[in-house]
């Protein structure tokens, strides 16, 4: 007999003479009697519900994404409109505007972006004030100006007067609004996915072909 024939024989003696191990009993279970967990920390959605601790909003909107908290409440993007609104803690509700589920807002909720094409490789980023939408300050980048920004300019982070931006042709840049200076902080070949410009911090992948994933610091990006 081929010695794999003969392990597999042994292999079938020796489960025979095993004990038999007992099936556990089937056991129903019922959701409700279970003890109730922790509550989240944070707000979050329950349908067309948002829910912060023992607040609990109901949000006239199909498709509600919960995109970030502000000081005077949580922005609130309709997907299926492709709009955000500031929406009070008593239910009230003002749209922003500009805003969208892909807006980034401020850790202090005070300032968030907005992007767009102006035409084709030619993008006009914008930041307003949360508040009110007030239209602060904007920055046109052109990509047949602006080396290697592509075709569309993301924002990734705002901090203080500054923000985050991840240009599609592979170059990482960090914009101060208020005398409108775009500062470089790597050429190309970084294409982020989040960042914080706080904890000096960003994360994404190389250029096309390679899809390596890059963590690296902001303030030296060549270390990863």
């Amino acid at each position: 007999m081929h010695a794999l024939g003969r392990t597999a024989v042994a292999v079938t003696a020796l489960l025979a003479l095993a004990p038999a191990t007992a099936v556990a009993a089937a056991t129903d279970l019922d959701p409700a009697s279970l003890p109730r967990g922790t509550d989240l920390g944070r707000p979050y959605l329950e349908g067309t519900t948002l829910v912060d601790g023992d607040l609990r909003i109901a949000l006239d909107v199909r498709r509600p994404v919960l995109v970030a908290l502000a000081r005077s409440g949580y922005v609130v993007a309709d997907r299926s409109r492709g709009t955000a609104s500031l929406v009070g803690r008593d239910g009230s509700s003002r749209r922003l505007p500009g805003a969208d589920e892909d807006t980034v807002v401020s850790p202090d909720g005070r300032f968030y972006s907005q992007a767009g094409l102006v035409s084709d490789g030619e993008t006009e980023v914008v930041v307003r004030r949360t508040r009110d939408g007030a239209r602060l300050a904007s920055h046109v980048f052109r990509s047949w100006v602006d080396a290697n920004v592509g075709r569309f300019v993301s924002p990734v982070d705002i901090w203080g007067r500054r923000m985050l931006l991840s240009g599609s042709g592979g170059r990482v840049m960090v914009w101060s609004w208020p005398r409108d200076r775009v500062a470089t902080v790597r050429q190309d070949r970084w294409h982020l996915q989040v960042g914080s410009i706080r904890d000096d911090v960003a994360a994404g992948w190389t250029a096309p072909g390679r899809r390596c994933t890059v963590v690296a610091p902001l303030s030296r990006p060549g270390r990863v």
